[in-house]
């Protein structure tokens, strides 16, 4: 069976809902998706770029990771550092589960987002669906 969008979605939220101790953040909440919404929060979501054919189906998104911040600079330092040990955290875990292989993935600072309200980082991902994820181990048969 082929990999899809909808499966590595799947996938990734069940990380998330099967790891709360890595998937959850300093006030005790667990981290939550909202696909496809340009919302803030819950602090880590996944944001879809875009989809086309190119000889074969493309989907590209993002897995972001942002935190609140004020003009003060240790508050920015605090807030990429906490969302990079977030990230890192998560990514760790999704190659525990065998849905994505670190090797190659690449985090992006992100320091103004949505009025320079945010900073963190954020992880491209694109998704073949003739030979799986870039940097993606086989799911299923």
């Amino acid at each position: 069976m082929k990999n899809s969008y909808a499966s590595v979605i799947e996938n990734l939220k069940e990380v998330c809902e099967l790891r709360p101790q890595v998937m959850s953040v300093d006030d005790g909440r667990e981290l939550e998706f909202d696909i496809d919404k340009d919302v803030l929060f819950p602090r880590v979501f996944i944001k879809t770029v875009n989809s086309e054919y190119n000889g074969r189906w493309e989907y590209e998104f993002e897995l972001l990771c942002l935190e609140r911040i004020n003009n003060d600079l240790s508050n920015l330092i605090d807030a990429m550092s906490l969302t990079k040990s977030i990230l890192e955290d998560i990514i760790s875990e999704l190659n525990y589960q065998n849905i994505l292989d670190p090797i190659g993935v690449i985090c992006e600072p992100i320091y103004a987002f949505q009025d320079a309200q945010s900073s963190g980082w954020r992880v491209p991902i694109t998704l073949f669906t003739d030979k799986g994820l870039e940097c993606h181990n086989e799911i299923g048969d």
